[in-house]
């Protein structure tokens, strides 16, 4: 279940600016190849949130060997998701900021899923109120539930959705992205 920390709230768009920065500004300093994209409820404004930070972090399929190595040097992997041959979930919590870093090869499911989504909410209102309502719906009530709601909206949001990037999706531009 949610706890009294974990219910759902309009996170301040500047206030999570700032942690996305920070937090990125780190993660680039251990990962100097890697393209940095705020992404997850948090990147988009009026999505309601827990407050929890996603941040993806995109690689070469040539690079995410090394990015892997540098990340298990440095930070936890996180045991809410099952690492993949492209994927991989850190738990980033340092001075006061925390957030999942989604490392991912650029181009892969994860990687197309998260970007996707964050324009499919950012752009088109009624999903974000959709979103929104599936949020609330579950709040209070069990986080595997929940999960399990999401991913099918999630499933169902995206099966038509294209994103207008769609042949450059395994490109990775170096630096820090919002």
């Amino acid at each position: 279940m949610l706890n009294d920390s974990e219910l759902l709230s309009l996170l301040d768009p500047a206030g999570a600016r700032r942690s996305f920065a920070r937090i990125a500004a780190d993660v680039s300093s251990i990962l100097p190849g890697a393209e940095i994209e705020h992404v997850g409820a948090t990147a988009v404004a009026g999505c309601l949130t827990k407050g929890d930070l996603d941040i993806l972090a995109r690689v070469t399929r040539a690079e995410f060997p090394l990015a892997i190595q540098a990340l298990d040097a440095t930070l936890q992997r996180s045991v809410r998701n099952d690492a993949t041959s492209d994927y991989v979930e850190y738990d980033f919590d340092r001075e006061g900021c925390s957030a999942s870093i989604q490392l991912v090869v650029a181009g892969c499911w994860h990687d197309r899923r998260f970007r996707r989504l964050k324009s499919a909410l950012a752009s088109d209102g009624e999903a974000l109120a959709s979103y929104n309502e599936l949020k609330r719906c579950h709040e209070g009530r069990a986080m595997t539930d929940y999960r399990i709601a999401k991913a099918a909206f999630i499933d169902a949001l995206l099966v038509d959705w294209t994103a207008s990037d769609e042949a450059n999706d395994s490109t990775v531009v170096p630096g820090v992205r919002e």
